[in-house]
């Protein structure tokens, strides 16, 4: 299963959804391409976090990693569809999901300091 690396690896432009997104065990897919994962922490059972590249989160439940995750894909599918409209990201209303940043997605902060 591949990893979507850049923006040529997408389909065409187009505004992505839930429903679009698929768990494959630990990690969230566009069609066969894995987005991000969640992961288990090192050091405390039951604790998660969401890898993206190289970037990992903070530590939460998996209930907030699962969500964490797809707020993520989205927002990093969605960007550049986002910017050809002309929608800055400053300027968009930042929706706060156990403290991730939808909106910028440049960050990964969940539970605590960016």
């Amino acid at each position: 299963m591949g990893t979507i690396t850049n923006a040529a690896d997408l389909p065409a432009r187009r505004l992505f959804s839930n429903r679009d997104l698929t768990w494959r065990g630990e990690k969230l897919c566009l069609g066969s391409k894995a987005l991000v994962a969640i992961v288990p922490d090192a050091q405390y059972p039951g604790m998660w976090r969401v890898r993206s590249g190289d970037t990992l989160s903070d530590m939460v439940n998996l209930s907030r990693a699962r969500d964490a995750a797809r707020a993520l894909a989205l927002s990093l599918l969605n960007k550049g569809d986002m910017q050809e409209r002309g929608v800055a990201a400053s300027s968009m209303r930042q929706k706060d999901i156990g403290h991730v940043l939808v909106a910028g997605a440049e960050k990964i902060s969940i539970g605590g300091h960016a």
